[in-house]
């Protein structure tokens, strides 16, 4: 079911009245709800960040951090990862020291996932 719903939240549809039955048949109004939330704290991006990593062992870093976050959370990595870049992309444009991004990027990640399980 989180392959099906990770694939129906993280591409892009064409029709989102039928995006929106398929979700919520799938979870139900309470997580449909969560997730629209989400949507509307973290506009989607386009999935290719150029420049987001500089190498590979970067990329190695942070995706092992999304494991590890992913597990801490209880989430899929897949639900985590754009959230994750995003965040790091928004992070690493001011940052002039990049050793502490992983650790202010799975802070970001945890803080966004709090507020979309707890409205306001």
């Amino acid at each position: 079911m989180w392959r099906e719903l990770s694939l129906l939240l993280y591409t892009d549809i064409v029709c989102s009245n039928r995006r929106t039955e398929l979700i919520r048949d799938l979870l139900g109004e309470r997580m449909y709800a969560m997730s629209e939330r989400r949507n509307a704290a973290y506009p989607r991006v386009k999935p290719a960040l150029t420049g987001l990593y500089k190498d590979a062992k970067d990329r190695t870093r942070h995706v092992e951090n999304m494991r590890r976050l992913a597990l801490e959370v209880n989430c899929t990595v897949q639900m985590i990862s754009p959230i994750y870049e995003r965040t790091l992309a928004r992070l690493k444009q001011g940052a002039t020291v990049q050793d502490f991004l992983p650790i202010l990027v799975a802070k970001g990640v945890k803080r966004a996932l709090k507020d979309v399980e707890q409205p306001h």
